[in-house]
């Protein structure tokens, strides 16, 4: 189960990621941004991304392969909670954010 300040910080973390690592990089990066479309990840940059957030996370290696359904940020989000919901990832600390993005 996750708290208030821990939901804010998967979505905020999420959002902030794929914002800065997006071929079209963004900072206003909402629930409703488009993966694909908006932010112009293909598949290589998502499978990249894709091992960031499990780094990030410190979630299980190939779990973010293929989530179905995730077609915008908020979707992303969500899944990511529900990982971290179930205990099988974790809150990630701000220098760790910093450190991926820096790093990507």
């Amino acid at each position: 189960m996750t708290t208030d300040d821990d939901e804010l910080i998967v979505r905020a973390a999420t959002a902030r990621l794929l914002g800065a690592l997006a071929p079209n990089q963004r900072e206003d990066v909402d629930q409703h941004t488009l993966i694909v479309d908006e932010l112009g990840y293909n598949s290589l940059r998502l499978v990249e991304v894709a091992l960031w957030l499990e780094e990030l996370f410190e979630t299980e290696p190939g779990v973010l392969e293929s989530p179905a359904g995730v077609k915008t940020v908020g979707d992303l989000q969500d899944f990511m909670l529900g990982l971290v919901g179930d205990g099988r990832a974790a809150i990630p600390a701000e220098e760790a954010i910093v450190r991926v993005i820096r790093d990507s």
